[in-house]
């Protein structure tokens, strides 16, 4: 029996962005179709743990923030970027 060259796996249609990793090693992370990835290189015989996490885009949270009272927001920002907290965390002092 010929070894295969390829797996891929498909997520069909991602909204907005996925990170995928198997047996604890990231093997993509997709915010763009097609939302697939090839798992060959990590995957092995027996029994294999897959992980895929889904996040929304920045700018569906930062309109989240908006509503909130003053002084409680998800997101903090922080030397240029954004940093993600707790949702309804008090304004760091």
């Amino acid at each position: 029996m010929r070894k295969r060259q390829r797996l891929d796996l498909d997520l069909g249609n991602v909204k907005d962005l996925a990170k995928i990793t198997l047996n604890g090693k990231v093997v993509g992370v997709l915010w763009k179709p097609p939302y697939g990835v090839d798992v060959i290189s990590v995957l092995k015989a027996g029994r294999n743990t897959l992980e895929i996490g889904a996040a929304n885009e920045w700018t569906n949270r930062i309109a989240e923030d908006r509503q909130l009272p003053p002084g409680r927001f998800s997101t903090i920002p922080y030397l240029g970027k954004f940093m993600a907290r707790c949702r309804y965390c008090r304004a760091a002092a």
